[in-house]
């Protein structure tokens, strides 16, 4: 892995050169540890878990998401839509398809620009 971010590989070798998956990449016992936090992992977590709760957005909001995003999970977009739902806001998730997490932005990006237009 050293080798992969000495700063001459390109974006594409290195995202050859990663493994797919963390269990690929970690020793088990890290595996467990991310799995299943304590401490100021746990906190940053749960923190992190929160982050939609307790607001009621004043403007309309719009989650986009796609569902082959490994990186972060589609439910991820789900359960923040249920906090603001639950703090009295409300928020359109847009499933922008089989997209991963960089297809996802690119997929949502025009999407976005016609829904501001709209709005003009």
């Amino acid at each position: 892995m050293d080798a992969l971010f000495d700063g001459t590989h390109s974006f594409a070798e290195v995202q050859q050169g990663v493994p797919a998956s963390p269990q690929e990449l970690l020793q088990p016992e890290m595996v467990r540890l991310l799995s299943q936090p304590t401490g100021k992992l746990a906190e940053a977590a749960k923190a992190n878990d929160g982050l939609c709760a307790g607001w009621e957005p004043e403007i309309p909001v719009r989650l986009y998401h796609g569902t082959a995003d490994k990186d972060v999970p589609f439910a991820n977009s789900e359960r923040c839509q249920q906090l603001l739902a639950a703090s009295g806001g409300e928020a359109e998730l847009v499933n922008v398809g089989p997209l991963d997490h960089n297809g996802s932005a690119f997929g949502a990006i025009p999407q976005i620009a016609d829904w501001f237009a709209e709005r003009g």
